[in-house]
């Protein structure tokens, strides 16, 4: 289960069952590789979910059941930055950020509660 997609310089770091893995290639590439089994590719599934939720941007990338990521930062930027909603089971405010608690029990620091939350809502509108 993943909990995090982050990319640094150009490299994807993933949080994968408490361990992180490098990819040494672009984000569309690693999470088209992810989408290969659903016959759709990241351009296709984006344009979807905007469709169909009315999203402008910052869209939460739908993978599977198990697999749900808020879009912090865009893939389209420097340095992107994806949570897996199924894998966080609290979150609180700090200042004017956040702290978020994943299930096996460590911790991130967020800089703005505002835009997540705004993530949470997007997340909620897909569940309901």
């Amino acid at each position: 289960m993943i909990d995090f997609i982050k990319v640094i310089d150009y490299k994807i770091h993933v949080l994968e069952n408490h361990q992180i893995h490098i990819y040494d290639e672009p984000f569309t590439k690693y999470f088209n590789r992810l989408l290969t089994k659903y016959l759709v590719n990241l351009s296709t599934r984006e344009k979807l979910i905007k469709r169909k939720y009315f999203f402008k941007n910052k869209i939460p990338l739908i993978l599977d059941e198990h697999h749900l990521f808020l879009c912090i930062k865009s893939y389209r930027l420097y340095e992107a930055f994806y949570i897996n909603y199924y894998q966080v089971i609290d979150w609180k405010k700090m200042n004017r950020g956040v702290v978020i608690i994943f299930k096996d029990s460590h911790c991130m620091y967020l800089d703005s509660y505002k835009s997540f939350m705004s993530q949470i809502q997007k997340i909620y509108q897909i569940l309901i």
